[in-house]
């Protein structure tokens, strides 16, 4: 039974330092200016799984780093652009709409992974651990 029980320990212990190789390497691809906007958008969604799975016995401790996440990934320039032209219905909305759509839809199930995650760890109805747009949290201040 000792063997077992070491065992399963040093296989969670290297699925956490894998998680954590797995969320370092995708914050920096995330970071990485060269890459394309959907690649850029991907490796923020797995850095949000992989910080989710870090914390799996205590979801309530992920909220804090996926929310930092979540609103690095909300003030992308090209991220708040594809909601913009999309919004708009311009003549720039008839031009890559394929892939401006799965931008959105993109951005939008990570929302919604970490909106999850939050009803877990809280429940509805509390409004300290609401996500917000930066801009929202400025107006709210005052």
């Amino acid at each position: 039974m000792t063997d077992l029980v070491e065992s399963a320990t040093t296989l969670l212990f290297n699925a956490k330092t894998r998680l954590g190789d797995a969320h370092r390497k995708s914050t920096e691809a995330f970071s990485d200016e060269a890459l394309k906007l959907p690649d850029r958008v991907a490796a923020m969604g797995y850095s949000i799984m992989a910080t989710i799975l870090e914390a799996v016995d205590e979801p309530s401790a992920a909220l804090t780093s996926c929310r930092m996440c979540i609103e690095r990934l909300h003030s992308l320039p090209a991220a708040e652009g594809c909601f913009a032209v999309e919004l708009k219905k311009g003549l720039r909305g008839r031009f890559s709409k394929d892939e401006r759509r799965e931008i959105i839809s993109a951005v939008c199930r990570l929302n919604r992974v970490i909106y999850d995650v939050m009803i877990t760890s809280y429940g509805f109805g509390n409004k300290d651990v609401l996500i917000r747009h930066p801009q929202d949290v400025a107006l709210h201040r005052g």
